[in-house]
């Protein structure tokens, strides 16, 4: 069997939209084949496309598996890039978590591979470990491009880029996805990367992903509240530095990540040294701290009575810790119930922006929707029903009952 002129060897691995297999050049070099499976198919044409004049304009001197070559066969597009038999770095985490210094030393590689292609103002938006192959002198590179799209219209390189995915359209991997990427992949950036390199340096250095459960939508729930363990937790002799960079890497909003891979890769770079400059602020702290302390001490044992605006201070201060008690949870109110076709069900994620709710839910065979506030990102309620989804214009919130049998709208206003 031959993909234009090279003899293929053997399968590597195949997915829903293509296949990658081994197979010799007509020099003989050992090479590796990824062929579109799907060519009939006009979207998946036209991402494979993007992908190929992505990968000619990152190579290997940019820390990405470069391209060799390209074709079409009656069968399809292909694509050629090196064989690397050093294997993913997926491959290396199946034997437990990695040296810490093995750790920054990929971090970097990966951060610097990645600010690279946000200078040319391309987001990755399926980075893990899977994707990550390591050349014959051990550097890690970065592959598949298959879901990279340019994130800046105006830039030159991206006249040839289309526009492939829908708005609020799922792209990406769960565990790795960005909440913003989970709710709409087609308007994401550098700091969906760098969430997701978050993500691999927290498994890389504890063993464990950042966000994991039994199901792929209990992750999605984790990911859209933050919840994850600190990676000293998991690896006590880890380097503070490191373990902050990790967690900033992974916030749940934008604004409190590094705004691209360029400051992820500084902050690797240079963590030891600012861990140190840290290091210096705290102990000035305590100095100072420590001095205040002795004034309170002296002012306390001079055996004054509190004064009337003190008591008054107190009393104020316990009157607004009252206040923020949290009140006790409102019943969603019903506002209708209607039967449903057997086939049907209701999309998985759905954010309604005027009532600032986010609803997470599963299929009918799931029991359980999350509903969590935007703002916050913290859980409002869970609600014994599947699917969900959230019409913004009537502020109405719909959900498929456990048994899938029929949708419920509810009060928005009432899931509080």
């Amino acid at each position: 069997m031959a993909i234009g002129p090279y003899e293929v060897l053997g399968e590597i691995g195949r997915g829903g939209m293509g296949v990658v297999v081994r197979a010799r050049s007509p020099g003989g070099t050992v090479v590796a084949i990824k062929q579109l499976l799907q060519a009939r198919k006009p979207d998946a044409v036209a991402r494979f496309e993007r992908e190929r004049r992505l990968l000619s304009e990152l190579g290997e001197k940019d820390g990405f598996v470069p391209l060799l070559d390209a074709g079409v066969t009656p069968h399809g597009p292909y694509i050629v890039m090196p064989f690397l038999s050093k294997g993913t770095l997926r491959a290396r985490l199946k034997r437990g978590a990695l040296p810490v210094d093995e750790v920054i030393s990929i971090g970097r590689a990966l951060a610097r591979a990645m600010a690279r292609a946000h200078e040319r103002k391309i987001v990755h938006r399926d980075l893990k470990p899977d994707n990550v192959l390591f050349s014959d002198d051990g550097r890690p590179l970065v592959t598949d491009l298959g879901l990279a799209k340019h994130f800046a219209r105006d830039n030159p390189d991206a006249r040839g880029s289309v526009s492939i995915s829908l708005d609020g359209e799922i792209v990406g991997s769960v565990g790795y996805m960005a909440p913003e990427q989970m709710n709409d992949a087609k308007h994401v950036g550098p700091p969906t990367d760098v969430f997701a390199l978050g993500s691999m340096l927290y498994e890389c250095l504890t063993g464990e992903k950042a966000f994991d459960a039994d199901s792929a939508h209990a992750v999605l729930a984790k990911v859209a509240l933050g919840e994850h363990d600190s990676p000293r937790k998991h690896r006590p002799d880890a380097p503070r530095w490191l373990c902050d960079v990790i967690d900033r890497a992974i916030a749940v909003k934008v604004e409190d990540r590094y705004p691209d891979a360029s400051a992820l890769a500084a902050a690797l770079a240079g963590g030891e040294r600012a861990s140190t400059r840290g290091a210096l602020v705290a102990a000035s702290a305590l100095v100072v701290l420590a001095a205040l302390g002795i004034g309170i001490v002296l002012a306390s044992s001079s055996g004054e009575e509190p004064s009337p605006a003190r008591n008054a201070a107190n009393a104020s201060r316990n009157a607004i810790d009252e206040r923020k008690k949290p009140e006790p949870p409102v019943e969603p109110r019903v506002v209708a119930r209607i039967p449903l076709p057997e086939d049907m069900y209701w999309p998985v994620i759905r954010v309604d922006s005027e009532v600032g709710r986010i609803a997470i839910g599963g299929h009918s065979e799931h029991t359980q929707t999350l509903v969590f506030d935007a703002a916050t990102n913290l859980l409002v309620q869970t609600l014994g029903i599947g699917a969900c989804s959230l019409d913004p214009t009537r502020h109405l919130f719909f959900g498929v009952t456990c048994s899938g049998r029929e949708a419920v709208s509810f009060d928005a206003a009432t899931l509080a």
